[in-house]
């Protein structure tokens, strides 16, 4: 049929004190509860189509959530974190909360 087989890796961590003070704002008072992670493979280890990975990452989080979705640039195979509260909704975080700093190059 010309569909090939994904996989999808997702793992939560809880979230410090810190990291919720710094994404509380007035306008949205939610309490940040987890990073969420998710890689996206193949059980074959061929190339994963990063139009195919987004569109799976769409449908998870649903569209009025993709902004909050940050996809991390390193990795071997799509890997997208955001941050979501206790009932596992996606908050608005920044890149930089989520995405390791470049490192220098010596």
């Amino acid at each position: 049929t010309g569909r090939r087989r994904l996989n999808a890796t997702i793992s939560r961590h809880r979230v410090g004190p810190a990291v919720q003070r710094r994404l509380y704002t007035p306008d949205d008072p939610r309490v940040a509860a987890y990073l969420v992670f998710l890689r996206i493979s193949a059980p074959d280890g061929r190339w994963v189509d990063p139009g195919v990975a987004q569109g799976w990452v769409r449908a998870l989080v649903g569209s009025d959530y993709v902004e909050c979705v940050h996809e991390l640039p390193r990795e071997s195979t799509p890997t997208y974190v955001w941050v979501v509260d206790g009932s596992f909704l996606p908050i608005a975080s920044p890149a930089e909360l989520v995405t390791p700093a470049p490192v220098p190059a010596r």
